[in-house]
């Protein structure tokens, strides 16, 4: 049957909803509820039916998008489909692997974001990526020296658990915060113990690795001055003999993980290790090298030389608690040594992450340069019973861009869980680039600039992308996801294009979205399931104007289309509560 007052909506983008089991096919129940809450009340907002019309002004049917939006952005909520963050991805679909070459990223956002909204999408070359840990030992100078309640049996703890571990935990860098000993070049009997323990990560019996596990170990206060102080910093420096004899360039030189190293010593160095698909560097700086204006020249080349790799910097002092007012372990202060290496280093751009010790408390800080977060973290156990085999685990998962730290002791077997000790970061792991930045959004769907005018390629054309939305003073970021371009693409839409969507609303009407292509013309079939509800086998058309049947979009561009089936076009509501849709290309 024909009738000029269909709801059939032109509009870019692609709902990633419900998708039926039979591609092109799709059953609407009757009594299919509607639900409207998920983690926060929320009500769907009324429909307004618009007049019946043949053509539509821009305007009108503008308004008309944005009136459906709403609805489907609150039946996306109901089915659990969207997080409370109000942003949703929509094309292409996860997982895809026949996309277009010329593809668009699009997203969805709800109505309520769209005063002031920016959106930024962000893609990469799609690799295997698997999750992995970085364990981090801070102060270990109760250990060496065995006093304060620390032991040896706890140092040995550590690094036992790390082997064991190795493998199922993923565990493929440790780095040592500084303070390994506590009195410097006084004791080298104390370096023989710091030996014992950190020698097994060489090991290739113990580790089963040919060339050891990668680490690097700070210079911390305690461990190059004679008396364990720090004022005289250049005296500090010359004094660095058993760590240099015991941990110096001759003893790194030949590993294939070892960068190199600033002037004649290994008081400032660098390591390189790859896992999960990424590529790392991992910046050692000694106490107080910010005030060796030559080290930190150095340190920002050697990051500018390394510009690929993502940049964690270690060092033993930058961050502590002191001082009225510093209470939150989530803003800690910098320390006066880590004030003047930050400044310093914010502007090197593949610096994330820096780790430090000393201060014998946690925490962290995030902290923003340019628009790119640097997250600093702060690790020190020494004055519960030594340390009491407390170390950090650093959880990266690059799929979906995040990094969990825990605190965790081998030699208790526990992990403390409170959230000082528990906590995790959103960042950037893998070579994201920005491909498009949309500002002071109108409109619900949201796109990115074409594949073609990308600034990065994918050899084999696998991707990942999300976007991040800033609206109101908030960020909302939508998962990660992926899609597979096809070599060739003779027909991005099949004969009987996909079913992206169906839904009824409260007001017992149905809503249908499917794929479709700018410039092409699409027609709606329905059939009445029999008086049990199963499909009788016949399709009956929904003949509309070409206006209504065709993509308004640019020729070629995929996007979708949305038929609001209110029973004008298909003579009242479903007998027997079920009724199935179908689409196909009309010639």
């Amino acid at each position: 049957m024909e009738g000029s007052g269909s709801d059939l909506q032109p509009h870019r983008g692609a709902l990633t909803f419900a998708r039926p089991a039979t591609a092109g096919l799709a059953r609407a129940q009757q009594s299919t509820p509607l639900m409207t809450r998920v983690g926060r009340s929320r009500t769907v907002p009324p429909f307004n039916r618009p007049p019946p019309s043949v053509c539509f002004r821009r305007s009108d049917q503008w308004q008309r998008v944005l009136g459906a939006w709403r609805v489907f952005f609150s039946a996306l909520l109901a089915a659990g489909l969207a997080r409370a963050d109000l942003v949703v991805p929509l094309e292409p679909p996860d997982g895809a692997t026949n996309v277009s070459p010329d593809t668009r990223l699009a997203v969805g956002l709800d109505i309520g974001l769209l005063s002031g909204t920016n959106v930024r999408f962000y893609v990469r070359p799609a690799v295997p990526r698997q999750d992995f840990t970085i364990a981090a030992l801070p102060d270990t100078q109760c250990y060496t020296r065995q006093f304060n309640g620390g032991t040896m049996a706890m140092f040995l703890s550590q690094i036992r658990w790390i082997l064991e571990n190795r493998e199922r935990s993923n565990i493929v860098f440790v780095a040592h915060l500084g303070d390994i000993v506590d009195r410097g070049d006084l004791e080298e009997w104390e370096w023989w113990n710091a030996t014992n323990a950190l020698y097994q990560l060489e090991d290739p019996l113990l580790t089963g690795l040919p060339d050891g596990m990668p680490y690097t170990v700070a210079l911390g206060n305690h461990d190059g001055s004679r008396a364990g102080g720090y004022v005289n910093y250049a005296r500090f420096r010359q004094d660095s003999v058993f760590y240099n004899r015991y941990f110096g360039v001759e003893r790194f030189r030949t590993r294939p993980w070892y960068g190199g190293h600033f002037g004649q010593n290994n008081n400032n160095h660098y390591t390189l290790f790859s896992a999960g698909g990424l590529d790392f560097i991992v910046l050692t700086l000694e106490f107080a090298a910010g005030t060796n204006a030559s080290v930190m020249a150095w340190a920002r080349d050697v990051l500018a030389q390394h510009a690929d790799r993502l940049a964690i910097l270690v060092s033993h002092s930058l961050l502590y608690a002191q001082g009225v007012g510093n209470t939150d372990f989530r803003q800690r202060w910098w320390s006066p040594e880590g004030q003047i290496i930050y400044e310093a280093m914010k502007t090197s751009s593949n610096l994330f992450l820096m780790l430090c010790g000393h201060d014998p408390v946690t925490g962290y800080r995030i902290d923003t340069h340019e628009g790119r977060k640097i997250i600093t973290v702060l690790s020190d156990f020494e004055n519960l019973s030594g340390g009491s085999g407390w170390m950090r685990l650093f959880r990266f998962s690059p799929a979906r861009n995040e990094i969990r730290v825990r605190t965790f002791s081998p030699w208790l077997n526990r992990f403390e869980d409170s959230p000082p000790h528990d906590f995790t970061f959103f960042v950037d792991l893998g070579g994201f680039r920005v491909i498009g930045l949309q500002t002071n959004v109108t409109a619900p769907v949201v796109m990115s600039p074409p594949m073609s005018q990308w600034p990065i390629r994918a050899a084999n054309q696998a991707w990942e992308w999300f976007a991040e939305v800033e609206a109101g003073g908030r960020s909302f970021r939508t998962p990660v996801r992926s899609f597979q371009v096809a070599s060739t693409v003779t027909n991005p839409v099949p004969s009987a294009p996909l079913i992206l969507a169906l839904q009824r609303l409260l007001d017992g009407r149905f809503v249908l979205v499917w794929q479709s292509v700018g410039g092409r013309r699409y027609r709606v079939e329905y059939s009445d399931g029999d008086d049990n509800g199963s499909f009788n086998g016949t399709f009956r058309e929904i003949v509309r104007s070409q206006l209504e049947e065709t993509d308004a979009g640019p020729p070629g561009l995929p996007g979708f289309m949305v038929y609001v089936d209110d029973g004008r076009d298909t003579g009242g509501p479903p007998r027997a509560g079920a009724r199935y849709y179908r689409v196909r290309v009309v010639p």
